[in-house]
């Protein structure tokens, strides 16, 4: 009917309501296909240590006696009983996803010239390593076990180490391992006793190369990449045991024709969750490092925004049928998760409508409670559980689609849950995520009935003029009083439109050392993503740009609800669905500029070496001038300013395709915003 009515007569004689039937339509499809192709997920997100990989150990009956641990099981003995390898986060190089069926592993290789910069990376580091008289590891009778890659540059400018769980694959895939030998006194006794000291075989390798470039070729050549073509794994004798090994195997690069993992999909008669009558994924995502706040942070640590270099994290947000369980320290909670729900609260508007209902926090136990100044464990879970849950109101949760609607304290605590693994807590997590998911698809079902809902309304009032002029009234007096929000908005916008790289310049200068020069040195694709920080840094500049027009459109509709024309029910409902579709629509405004301007500024910057390499050469000095932070983001800057005029015009050209959503009446807005 919404079709049929674009292209009647009616329709042609009122083209924004023939605009209108064609909004609703698309809206209406797009709910439709998102009910017709379910398929849920549940990602655990976490920084690492918290214990993500114990949730999913839990939940899959995943023990090598397939008995649960004791409940005053220690960490290592957990660890030993584990078919997942915990400890920390380190032994997770990549996404894991657990599916039931027959046994199997199955590995979704990196792209060999994406595993390639890893390996130079890793050489390039050993070789300076081994070559700078200023480091331990370069004198012939040691080697230094924690280099830090936290640390400031050295003089020499070696590149910064990998992340320690990419490495280890890189160990094995190289054979250049770190290992811990006996040393003085523990020669004697075999190692039994004495002291032990780290070699750093890829160093020890490196001190016969005089040349950087030949130990390069050199690692590469070990590490065969060609060769290495396997990507299945059936299992060879007990499943567990087998899954185990084969795992600590492939995470340490020991398998002969492996592949550097990208993601790792393991097969198994596993326990699981269900949805609707089938099993659910369970996804383990690479571990967040630490984080501080901005406000406390050293210099050279890494911000409160998790995200922004975190591509995968980010795609899985924007998922519509995954949800999301953000797992939080028992000792402190909501830490570590808030940093990940604050950033999550901000995008709220890129990463989609049903981000809240995706959301839950896990607060890991683990057998911890009862150590606590509290009556006993079950009052120290629920006291933290209530704890988590008024934070989540007090940071916005969930601030869709408007950002004055917040959650109860009751209604957050539907989506929180202390979780001890190892007393009796997996069938109540079982039955706390399978709600979840039922609670998320109902919200799905949910936005179908708004939908349909809106399309039903548009036909009952169709025929109404009293209607439809109060409709249009609401339009126009909604968009006379943003006049005044526009210019300030659109003075904001130019600002950000005369050098859209300023906030991402901004941002680089918060990096930490190692994760810049990864950024500047493989152009944009390093271990730092560039384009993910891009993405974020634009997104959130733009919201942070239009946020006047929302303040003031929820200001006139409380005036419109105070005359006497709109004081119905039935208006008061109209104004609310107005007010609430503009938000909607700007928001995809929001995601298609930012879409269309990353996509811009990427082609128009890998264009150009030039500033990849002035870049680069300025953190190599960095040690000698320590603002070489400063200049660097000084370079992305004039690099933005110096490409406005050509970037503003390949956004012009990409957007009309990014705002086919936006209604005729936000069209208006963003047309003068963008004037």
């Amino acid at each position: 009917m919404l079709r049929d009515y674009q292209s009647s007569a009616d329709g042609n004689r009122f083209p924004e309501l023939a605009q209108r039937a064609h909004q609703l339509e698309v809206a209406l499809r797009g709910r439709l296909e998102t009910l017709a192709q379910p398929a849920p997920q549940v990602a655990f997100v976490a920084h690492k240590g918290v214990g993500k990989s114990t949730l999913i150990n839990g939940l899959s009956g995943l023990w090598l006696d397939g008995e649960l641990p004791s409940s005053d099981a220690s960490p290592t003995q957990l660890n030993k009983q584990a078919v997942l390898p915990l400890g920390n986060g380190g032994t997770t190089p990549c996404e894991i996803v657990l599916r039931p069926g027959k046994w199997e592993v199955q590995v979704e290789p990196e792209r060999d010239e994406d595993t390639g910069r890893l390996v130079q990376q890793f050489a390039e580091w050993a070789w300076h390593k081994a070559h700078d008289l200023s480091s331990p590891a370069s004198s012939p009778s040691g080697t230094d076990e924690t280099d830090d890659p936290s640390g400031e540059p050295s003089p020499t400018a070696r590149p910064p180490r990998l992340q320690p769980d990419l490495e280890r694959v890189l160990w094995g895939l190289t054979g250049l391992k770190q290992e811990k030998v006996a040393s003085g006194a523990g020669k004697l006794t075999g190692g039994r006793s004495g002291k032990t000291t780290t070699v750093h075989h890829a160093v020890e390798e490196a001190r016969n190369f005089e040349s950087k470039e030949a130990f390069v070729d050199y690692v590469l050549q070990r590490t065969r990449l060609p060769e290495r073509r396997r990507i299945q794994w059936l299992p060879d004798g007990e499943p567990r045991t087998w899954l185990r090994h084969m795992l600590l195997s492939l995470f340490k690069g020991e398998l002969a024709d492996q592949p550097f993992p990208r993601r790792v999909v393991i097969q198994g008669p596993f326990e699981a969750l269900h949805w609707n009558g089938h099993a659910v994924p369970l996804v383990d995502t690479l571990g967040l490092p630490a984080v501080t706040t901005d406000k406390d942070a050293a210099p050279g640590s890494r911000r409160a925004y998790p995200l922004a270099d975190r591509a995968d994290l980010r795609a899985l947000l924007k998922q519509p049928w995954t949800l999301l369980v953000l797992a939080s320290s028992f000792n402190e909670p909501p830490a570590p998760a808030v940093e990940l729900l604050t950033q999550m609260v901000e995008e709220r508007g890129y990463f989609g409508e049903t981000l809240a209902e995706r959301t839950v926090v896990a607060i890991v136990d683990a057998g911890r409670a009862g150590a606590g100044n509290f009556e006993d464990k079950e009052t120290e879970r629920e006291t933290k559980e209530d704890r988590c849950a008024e934070n989540l109101v007090q940071i916005g949760c969930p601030g869709w689609p408007a950002p004055d609607v917040r959650w109860t304290v009751d209604d957050a605590r539907q989506r929180v849950r202390c979780v001890n693994i190892l007393d009796g807590g997996t069938p109540e997590l079982h039955v706390f995520l399978e709600e979840s998911l039922a609670r998320l698809a109902a919200a799905h079902s949910r936005l179908l009935e708004d939908a349909a809902a809106q399309a039903r309304e548009f036909f009952r009032t169709l025929a109404n003029a009293k209607r439809r002029a109060l409709y249009n009234q609401v339009v126009k007096e909604l968009g006379a009083s943003v006049q005044a929000a526009i210019i300030v908005s659109r003075g904001n916008l130019r600002a950000l439109g005369a050098n859209l790289l300023r906030p991402f310049a901004d941002e680089c200068q918060q990096l930490h050392p190692s994760s810049l020069r990864s950024l500047v040195q493989w152009k944009g694709d390093g271990t730092q993503n560039a384009w993910a920080l891009l993405e974020f840094a634009t997104s959130r500049a733009l919201t942070r740009r239009i946020e006047p027009l929302f303040t003031t459109m929820h200001v006139k509709a409380e005036e419109l609800r105070q005359r006497d024309m709109f004081e119905d029910s039935d208006s008061a409902k109209l104004i609310d669905a107005e007010i609430e579709q503009q938000r909607r629509q700007l928001d995809a405004f929001v995601q298609g500029f930012t879409t269309a301007a990353v996509q811009a500024a990427k082609e128009q910057m890998l264009a150009d070496d030039l500033l990849w390499v002035r870049c680069y050469q300025e953190w190599g000095t960095g040690v000698k001038q320590p603002r070489y932070k400063d200049r660097v983001a000084a370079h992305f800057e004039m690099w933005g300013e110096h490409h406005a005029t050509p970037l503003g015009a390949a956004i012009a050209q990409q957007l009309p395709a990014r705002l086919e959503e936006v209604s005729t009446a936000v069209q208006q807005i963003v047309t003068a915003l963008l004037d």
